[in-house]
């Protein structure tokens, strides 16, 4: 019976070890490719940030303008390691300036190498082969990126390598001992080894390992290195460089851990066939007692009761089996340990998951928290610069001698602020999205109509005097909300403007396609890539940036765009020919019939509002004047006392002199309590307020005015930088009759003031006689 058993176990224990032998031996080779795998990924990484550098540094306005000086320093301060340096070379190959040689001190002139050229050509980073320094003729690398200033001058911004760089930040980490790390340029000549790298600088490698480097990809071959080392070797391609990292471990080292894990499990089965054999024949004396025992136990196991402990028996089987019957009278009581237990980590689970989510909800309100301040920041210096370029713009229409060049330079600021103030409501409008706190106020919209309006107010900006616009549009009805469908349209049409050269074509066509509406922006500008598009409407994607930056952008306008058709449940897409072949952006939006009393839809005002912080900032929370605001002096015969508090100098000092210029009377003041006090002693109509005041916020300053009846009646708006529903749900419920959002158009805010001083007007009216007694019985502190 011994032998009936331990010949299959033997059989099947020879092919266990063999089958561990060669798993060991997969293993260390799979850590030989995972080895050569991160080396070529630190490569990349540090190739990778070095031509990121060198791209910034083409950006850099001291180039543009021819000074040398400012561009040397700021090489110097992107590369301050001694086993690299950066220079730049002009169209004839010539080297202009090398961080390791003080400005003004002649540089050697370089060689026309064949890698500059081909940067050149393609105008994109090129990553030479070993080549020699000019300096001292040791061996180098070099990255090169090309580049064109605006004068048309080409030159090569260039980062050069010493090989020391390549042991230090390559091969300065832990290695097993007998292993060889190599890397390997494009014409497969040695740029650094860990062993003998000075004998193998520059020399060509092996043919066999010549042959796997073409072979491309990852791949393992067995040679004997240049030491004569019988090794397996690890080949793979550095993707950003090109060029190749070897691998080498010794079969020696590899076999010999096969081996011996072989032959510890080997030595383990002999000892145990070993003892099996000796106790298959000193136990069989011992059988039937074991057996008696064995069903005794399990008797008292069927009648309930706790089985004896029988004696040990030396027979395997039947030791396991009285063990088993014996632990069987101990399973309930295990069985309600196991269950308290379980439900003891059940409980630290749900505990667990209970503060991951409250961790979370945290996280997610410091999010907007920090996006609510993100919006505050960045609204107020806007704010500052709107009023000034209002202010300037006021003063020059009443003067009327703004040169054609002042008239030219206030554009340019107008539209940039502009163009700031859409990035920060993008930024705030994406969040928004991806939190799901949008939500649209739906109605019948003749989406041609929605269109050409969207075109006309563009057109009133002047954006489109270089372009060639046509639209083509039939009526088509959709259910949408008319502000994102705006900001929809807008954005598609900003793109297309952008990516569009002067001169170009920009064609709209709405319409009816298989029972849905239908917009398509086509544009014969600059194209979209195969490789790009499938990404256009991802976060924060965009194609090659030019050497200036001239399309701008963060990449988030056309991720709007898709999550705000998504929202109307319709589908946008993009495509293109090709670079340099236009591209064509198409809308669809399932179609609704047209009402009964069909309207054209609002043309969008003078900016149409692209977030909803902008949408927040032009809607009032009272009626609006009944006509805009051309003048204080020709619509009323007295202007409204205006009170306001603004803490940031700059913006105080341009909406007071702003308001002024309008025909106010302005009192103004940096200090929530003094603002407090001012109202009190001059019972003003209106009071401006920001919300972020130290000493107290606007909130409660609107609190302050409401609660004392010599001020309660005054209009209150809210002019903040924040934007978001829960800051204009605060202000509201201060006491505001208004909240806008800075920085606020400027027709708005006349209209704004017109409306509260009415408002202020009709209570005040209203509450004369309260206010007769309250004016005796209230003292000023």
């Amino acid at each position: 019976m011994a032998v009936a058993i331990l010949v299959p176990v033997v059989l099947f224990s020879a092919l266990a070890l063999n089958m561990l032998r060669s798993s060991v031996r997969e293993e260390s080779l799979r850590v030989l490719r995972e080895t050569a795998s991160a080396t070529a990924l630190v490569v990349d990484r540090e190739m990778a940030s070095s031509v990121a550098s060198l791209e910034l540094l083409t950006a850099s306005p001291s180039l543009e303008v021819g000074d040398m000086a400012a561009f040397y320093e700021q090489a110097r301060l992107l590369n301050n390691d001694q086993m690299s340096w950066i220079m730049l070379i002009d169209v004839l190959g010539e080297q202009v300036l090398h961080t390791h040689i003080p400005l003004g001190q002649p540089v050697p002139q370089s060689l026309l190498f064949d890698d500059m050229w081909k940067a050149v050509e393609s105008k994109r980073p090129v990553v030479s082969s070993l080549t020699r320094n000019a300096l001292d003729g040791s061996f180098m690398t070099v990255i090169y990126v090309p580049m064109k200033t605006r004068t048309g001058k080409t030159f090569v911004v260039a980062k050069g390598f010493s090989l020391d760089f390549f042991m230090k930040t390559t091969f300065e980490r832990h290695t097993p001992p007998g292993w060889v790390i190599a890397l390997l340029d494009q014409d497969a000549r040695f740029i650094a080894r860990n062993l003998n790298n000075e004998q193998r600088v520059g020399q060509q490698a092996r043919p066999e390992q010549l042959e796997a480097i073409r072979a491309k990809g990852s791949r393992i071959i067995r040679h004997k290195t240049i030491e004569g080392v019988d090794s397996y070797d690890a080949f793979t391609q550095s993707q950003v460089t090109g060029w190749s990292i070897a691998v080498a471990a010794p079969v020696e080292a590899v076999e010999t851990a096969a081996v011996r894990a072989a032959a510890v499990a080997a030595m383990g089965f002999l000892v145990a066939i070993g003892v099996a054999i000796l106790a298959a024949a000193a136990l069989g004396r011992q059988l039937v007692k074991s057996i008696a025992d064995a069903a005794a136990a399990a008797s008292c196991l069927g009648a309930r009761q706790p089985p004896r402990q029988p004696a040990e028996s030396k027979v395997l089987e039947l030791r396991n089996l009285q063990v088993a019957l014996t632990e069987a009278g101990g399973m309930l009581r295990q069985e309600q340990l196991s269950r308290q237990q379980a439900e003891t980590k059940l409980e630290e689970l749900l505990q667990s998951e209970y503060e991951a989510r409250l961790r979370a909800e945290a996280e997610n309100q410091a999010k907007d928290q920090f996006l609510a301040m993100l919006g505050h920041e960045l609204r107020n210096p806007l704010a500052a610069i709107g009023g000034a370029i209002a202010l300037d713009r006021q003063q020059a229409h009443q003067k009327g001698e703004a040169s054609p060049i002042d008239s030219q330079a206030r554009q340019i600021i107008e539209r940039q602020s502009q163009h700031l103030g859409h990035i920060v409501n993008d930024l705030l409008d994406i969040s928004r999205l991806a939190g799901g706190k949008i939500s649209l106020a739906t109605r019948p919209l003749d989406f041609g109509a929605l269109t050409e309006g969207c075109l006309d107010a563009l057109r009133a900006t002047g954006r489109t005097a270089d372009f060639s616009l046509t639209i083509s549009r039939q009526p088509v009805w959709v259910d949408g909300d008319a502000t994102r469908l705006e900001q929809s349209v807008s954005n598609l049409l900003g793109n297309a403007l952008k990516f569009t050269p002067p001169g170009g074509e920009i064609a709209l066509q709405v319409g009816e396609e298989d029972g849905q509406a239908v917009l398509r922006v086509r544009d014969s500008g600059m194209g979209i890539s195969a490789e790009l598009l499938p990404h256009v409407f991802d976060v924060f994607m965009q194609g090659p940036a030019s050497l200036d930056r001239s399309q701008g952008g963060l990449g988030i306008g056309l991720a709007l765009v898709r999550q705000l058709v998504r929202l109307h449940g319709g589908t946008v897409e993009a495509m293109s020919a090709g670079q340099g072949l236009g591209s064509t952006f198409t809308i669809r939006l399932p179609r609704v019939e047209a009402p009964a009393q069909a309207q054209e839809p609002m043309k969008p005002m003078k900016t149409a509002p692209t977030s909803e912080a902008e949408a927040e900032s032009q809607w009032l929370a009272l009626p609006q004047a009944s006509a805009p605001v051309a003048s204080v002096a020709s619509a009323q015969h007295a202007a409204p006392h205006l009170l306001l508090i603004e803490d940031i100098d700059d913006v105080r000092r341009m909406m007071s002199q702003l308001l002024e210029l309008e025909g106010y009377r302005v009192s103004d003041t940096a200090h929530a309590r003094e603002g407090v006090c001012m109202a009190t002693e001059q019972q003003p109509s209106v009071g401006i307020i920001d919300i972020g005041l130290p000493e107290m916020n606007g909130y409660d300053v609107a609190r302050a005015l409401r609660a004392n009846p010599l001020t309660r009646h005054m209009g209150l708006m809210a002019l903040t930088g924040y934007g978001q529903d829960e800051d204009r749900r605060k202000a509201l419920e201060a006491g505001f009759d208004v909240h806008l959002v800075k920085p606020v158009d400027v027709e708005a805010l006349f209209e704004s003031i017109e409306a509260c001083a009415k408002l202020a007007q009709s209570r005040k009216l209203a509450a004369k006689p309260n206010l007769q007694e309250a004016r005796q019985g209230v003292s000023i502190t």
